[in-house]
This record gives structure tokens, C-alpha cells and sequence, in this order.
């Protein structure tokens, strides 16, 4: 045995800022892997509470699994369900970085998992952020895929064969991928990419790092996160 034992401190890989990372992007470009991976590596390699809340799971919660018709913008019924499904998200979000009874905080990163494609979406996240978190530490990340056959794979081998929830009924695969991909065109009529405003913190992401820009993106724990996800 060691004669002259030593404890050293677990290395402390930030200052204890909190940080709100909301997913853009359109259905079926790997949002959700990429929040649960992030998630994965700040718990496991950096001690960092974080907690991972998807919208598609709290809507299912609410109504239960959905064709594509549900989300057409012009269903008015269903947005107001996906706006209250958005605001449950938030609301959880919130109370997970706010600080617990004895004044400390228990959630230093909190990743809403959706698509937030248009600039109200955004919105209603700074908004509910208010008091809570500054500005600057809500980091908008949009995943941007332009390879069709990429995206085709994703959907077929993630989103369909491993079992999306809203298709685990469905029986054939084909009628499920074109369900789905009638989705993502409601999706894309009202779609709205980051780099309007300035006034956001974003990193965008083009075909799985082949272009990346970032805006408003400083301190060492952004900068470490934004280094892992162009090495995913």
C-alpha cells in the first residue's frame, strides 16, 4: 500500500455558469442523438448536471402518436396543443436551472430537444428564460443536412426501423417513411435558419461539420462544447 497517500480535488471544468442549448433544425436531421450524446459526454466526462427534455415525447404524453396532418401549420387545433406542449418543455427547463430551496443550483445545462424553426419558437424560449439565465447563455444549435441520401438513411435506419413512437403501430415501412417525410415538408414550409438575428447565440452546423459558424459564442464551457460537436 502506499505509504503517503494522496487525495487530489475532482478537476473543475467550469465556473459554474448555467447554459440552455436549444436543438434547430428540421425532423430526421439527428437533433435528438445529438442532444442525448452532449448530454452524455458533460455528465459523464465533465460532472455537469444536465437534463434532456424532447418535445415530440411531451406531445405524445398529451395526445398519443400522430400522422403528418397534425402538423400542418394551417391545423390550428394542433398547434395550440404543440404551443402548450412547448410551454410544459420550458416551464421544466426552467425550474431544472433555477435554484432549489437552499439557494443552490441543481441544473447547470439544460437541452431542449425540438425543432424550433421559426423565429417565434426562439422567442418563446428567451422569453420563458427571462430572470432565469442571461442572454448570452441560451445557445441556439441548428443541424443543417443537405445529402439527400443521408437523410434518407437516417430516416429509414433511426427514425423507422429502430422505432420513432409514432410509427411503432405501423406495419409497413414504407407507408411510415412517407408519412414521415410529408412531415418534414409541413416542417419546411414555415422553416426559418438561424443567422437573422444577430442578437442570438447560435452555432450552426452544416453536413455533420463540412461548414460551422457560430455567433455570440463565448467562456471555456461553450467553447468546449462547440468543439465537441464538430468532432461527432
Amino acid at each position: 500500500s502506499n505509504p503517503y497517500p494522496q487525495a487530489f480535488a475532482r478537476p473543475v471544468y467550469s465556473n459554474g455558469d448555467r447554459f440552455h442549448l436549444c436543438l434547430v433544425g428540421l425532423p430526421g436531421r439527428g437533433k435528438t442523438m445529438i442532444s442525448y450524446r452532449v448530454s452524455h459526454w458533460l455528465q459523464y466526462f465533465h460532472d455537469i448536471p444536465t437534463k434532456v427534455l424532447n418535445l415530440g415525447n411531451t406531445r405524445r404524453k398529451m395526445v398519443g402518436e400522430k400522422a403528418h396532418s397534425f402538423f400542418d401549420a394551417n391545423n390550428q387545433k394542433a398547434q395550440g396543443i404543440l404551443d402548450n406542449a412547448r410551454k410544459l418543455c420550458l416551464a421544466e427547463l426552467r425550474k431544472f436551472l433555477q435554484e432549489d430551496e437552499e439557494g443552490k443550483h441543481v441544473g447547470r445545462v439544460a437541452i431542449y430537444d425540438a425543432a424550433n424553426i421559426t423565429e417565434g419558437n426562439r422567442k418563446q424560449v428567451i422569453e420563458v428564460m427571462k430572470g432565469v439565465l442571461p442572454r448570452s447563455h441560451i445557445i441556439f444549435v441548428e443541424i443543417i443536412q443537405t445529402n439527400k441520401m443521408k437523410i434518407d438513411r437516417h430516416i429509414r435506419s433511426v427514425k423507422i426501423k429502430v422505432g420513432m413512437p409514432d410509427y411503432k403501430s405501423e406495419k409497413d415501412t414504407e407507408k411510415a417513411v412517407v408519412d414521415y417525410m410529408l412531415r418534414v415538408e409541413h416542417f419546411q414550409k414555415i422553416y426559418v435558419p438561424l443567422g437573422k438575428d444577430k442578437s442570438l447565440s447560435y452555432i450552426k452546423i452544416v453536413d455533420d461539420g463540412r461548414q460551422v459558424s457560430m455567433n455570440k459564442i463565448k467562456g471555456f464551457l461553450p467553447g468546449r462544447i462547440v468543439n465537441y460537436l464538430v468532432n461527432l
